[in-house]
């Protein structure tokens, strides 16, 4: 079975696909989640959040919170 994509090229849908997701290791841009170079208190949220389940340190979010401070 085939299938294509918008210039109609065909795949055999037995083909791998890889996709590697890298997360920022600044942990500003990693939660910088709209990407205007700013933390909001929602993204703020996020960091707190990934603190509290252990993702991250708490050197790491207090790099978030001095960025949502300034």
């Amino acid at each position: 079975m085939q299938a294509g994509d918008a210039k109609h090229r065909a795949y055999d849908l037995t083909d791998t696909i890889e996709i590697t997701v890298e997360t920022p290791t600044d942990p500003v841009a990693r939660f910088d989640n709209d990407g205007d170079g700013e933390i909001g208190i929602t993204e703020l949220g996020d960091a707190g959040r990934a603190f509290a389940e252990g993702e991250i340190s708490i050197t790491e979010l207090g790099e978030v919170g001095t960025a949502f401070a300034s």
